[in-house]
């Protein structure tokens, strides 16, 4: 089992790049959202996390690699092939948009936002939220510097949003659930609503 790639990206397509590594030019599907980062540029070195899938096509064995840039995100991928119809294939190429926003929307219950994903409908959209809100929530993988409103629209968090999230990643290191973590956060909140100063915030919310 291969658990990452790192080499020289030499051609990039819509869903897939070429990793080459040790003499050998690897074709690897990649989420889509990936080609709009200018920073990826061909020629110089990539680090890919891979997930490996044979799949049966007629009297074929097929073999394909999905490469993701961060572990987290391929972690996410292989959660989320744990529902029923959903291919891995058709997965990666819904990932159009930030996977941590994907992950803020399954979080926040907005069907909307993850009906907007390509080959997306209503019902694989429930399963989404339903099977991978444990999962998000249990290992507190991202804390999201976007929010998304209730038509699916996305605009960049605050900087009290920012703080916030900084507080939830300190409450999660010291083992709180993340729905502790979110409560005192709140209770706080109602009590400094304007309070930037986040040694203070925590000061207040370890003193209740």
């Amino acid at each position: 089992m291969k658990d990452y790639i790192q080499g020289v990206l030499t051609e990039k397509y819509s869903s897939a790049w070429i990793i080459e590594s040790s003499g050998i030019g690897w074709l690897i599907r990649i989420p889509p959202i990936y080609n709009l980062n200018a920073e990826l540029i061909i020629g110089e070195q990539q680090k890919l996390y891979l997930y490996e899938q044979w799949t049966i096509a007629g009297n074929k064995m097929i073999y394909t690699l999905f490469g993701f840039l961060d572990i987290n995100e391929r972690d996410f991928f292989i959660e989320a092939l744990k529902i029923p119809k959903l291919g891995a294939s058709s997965f990666i190429s819904s990932l159009i948009r930030p996977i941590d926003e994907i992950a803020y929307a399954i979080l926040n219950n907005n069907i909307l936002y993850l009906k907007s994903l390509p080959g997306i409908g209503a019902n694989k959209a429930k399963s989404l939220i339903d099977d991978l809100q444990p999962y998000l929530r249990k290992n507190g993988i991202w804390t999201v510097s976007k929010k998304i409103d209730s038509e699916g629209g996305v605009y960049e968090a605050s900087e009290r949003d920012e703080i916030d999230n900084d507080l939830l990643a300190i409450m999660l290191q010291m083992q709180y659930s993340r729905s502790e973590a979110l409560q005192r956060i709140t209770l706080i909140r109602s009590r400094y609503p304007d309070e930037r100063d986040i040694d203070k915030l925590v000061r207040l919310i370890f003193e209740r």
